[in-house]
């Protein structure tokens, strides 16, 4: 009998090793990704990046399982639960997502990125957060300036987007009357929500407004459609429910013309000035849309789990920020360029060592034909202007959570139209309003 126990004993001894030595030889580094099936840039940059990362990792026998789900067999809801679990339980090393695809909620797991030789070398004010962006992006307004002349505002050539909000201010005071819908409406809140420094404010674990503050907002934007807007608010409302126009087009009704349009170039590349198109106006400033937390929202952002010990994660992690993986975005994608800033990154991407892009006429490969020598000679400053512009853009919304600003935006817009339809409108009604929309709020993010 003692016989058959110590050979039983030995037998689960025997188990228990076989078990350990299996944990500890499972090196495999799970990177887990969302896709949008029906959103082309997303999905050319996925593809670019899980088929660099699984030649790197074969280059450098490192094994590897990317799991990537995608929007027609899964909710991104249902997805980040599942997202969720994985790190929880240790089968997520890498996260790949959006500001879209609520990351905030897993920036507890946020390794220290310091461990990554290559971070040192992006922007400096996309450093010291829960995670890290692995692309940059921005867009460009075009406007009109005979628009701008016809009502005696001068404007320089390359502006920021705050500058762009404070011409349509003067625009208005010196007589023009733009369209109210959808894009002017969400232009609108961006001016005042900006101006006025609205954000959501947890205290004590309870998020809360700036009530004084809200109430300002929501009076001055009342008092901006009242005066400067053709209306009634059924034709307001319903303007609003339409989707924006993809050219987001700012439509003056005094002058019977456009004043401003949607650029189709990303200024942080000249690359992509290259879509067969040319500047809608004849004479044209350029707006240089520094509001990242729109501009960067499908950003790819990397989250490394802090309770992954394998090296190789961090090896994986390190190659996303490398100059190879970052000149590769760059230069093979329509729109997304690099979050890191070295003279190979630069000289592999086309510019100086003063980030002035090297243009050489018969040489530098421009696709759109319908480019003359003067809108080249125009348009390429702008990457000089947008490079000044993205490393010295503070970064505090980018980083915040996106449902909070949405929400902001939800809430006063809605007050705003309702002063608008009953000038009666009062404090009171304002208090009660934010107390319902505050207790709502923190049911669905507490």
């Amino acid at each position: 009998m003692k016989k058959y126990v110590i050979i039983i004993i030995v037998i689960l001894i025997a188990l228990l090793l076989i078990s350990c030595s299996q944990q500890v030889e499972d090196e495999t580094v799970r990177i887990w990704m969302y896709r949008y099936k029906d959103y082309y840039g997303d999905n050319e940059l996925k593809d670019l990046m899980e088929s660099r990362i699984l030649y790197y990792a074969e280059e450098n026998s490192i094994e590897i399982e990317v799991i990537v789900y995608t929007d027609d067999e899964m909710t991104e809801e249902d997805y980040m639960l599942k997202r969720n679990l994985a790190l929880e339980h240790g089968d997520a090393d890498i996260i790949i997502g959006d500001m879209r695809s609520g990351m905030h909620q897993i920036e507890k797991y946020a390794d220290d990125y310091t461990k990554l030789s290559n971070y040192d070398n992006v922007f400096d004010n996309f450093k010291g957060h829960h995670f890290v962006p692995l692309t940059s992006r921005m867009t460009t307004i075009i406007l009109d300036k005979q628009v701008l002349e016809a009502y005696g505002i001068e404007s320089d050539k390359y502006i920021t987007i705050n500058e762009y909000y404070e011409i349509k201010q003067k625009l208005k005071a010196a007589g023009a009357r733009f369209k109210y819908d959808a894009e002017e409406h969400i232009q609108l809140l961006y001016y005042y929500i900006n101006k006025n420094n609205l954000k959501m404010i947890n205290e004590n674990g309870q998020f809360t407004i700036n009530r004084q503050a809200s109430m300002k907002t929501i009076q001055e934007i009342a008092e901006d459609i009242t005066e400067n807007y053709k209306f009634d608010i059924y034709t307001i409302n319903k303007e609003i429910e339409r989707n924006t126009n993809y050219d987001r087009i700012i439509y003056d009704e005094i002058l019977g013309r456009p004043f401003s349009q949607r650029g189709q170039y990303q200024p942080l590349k000249f690359l992509s000035f290259t879509y067969d198109i040319t500047p809608p106006f004849e004479d044209y400033a350029v707006v240089i849309e520094n509001d990242l937390e729109n501009t960067m929202l499908r950003v790819p952002c990397m989250i490394i789990n802090k309770n992954s010990s394998k090296e190789s994660t961090y090896k994986i992690a390190d190659y996303l920020l490398s100059d190879k993986f970052q000149s590769s975005v760059y230069n093979n994608t329509l729109t997304y360029s690099t979050i890191t800033d070295t003279p190979n990154v630069r000289r592999d991407t086309g510019y100086n060592d003063d980030r002035s892009y090297k243009y050489e006429p018969g040489k530098t490969k421009i696709y759109n034909r319908n480019l003359t020598g003067k809108d080249i000679k125009e348009l390429m400053p702008v990457v000089q202007e947008a490079y000044e512009i993205f490393k010295n853009t503070d970064t505090e919304k980018f980083f915040t959570p996106s449902e909070y600003r949405i929400a902001i935006r939800a809430f006063i817009g809605n007050e705003a139209l309702k002063m608008v339809e009953d000038p009666s409108y009062s404090e009171e009604d304002f208090n009660r309003s934010a107390d319902e929309y505050l207790t709502r709020f923190n049911v669905l993010y507490n």
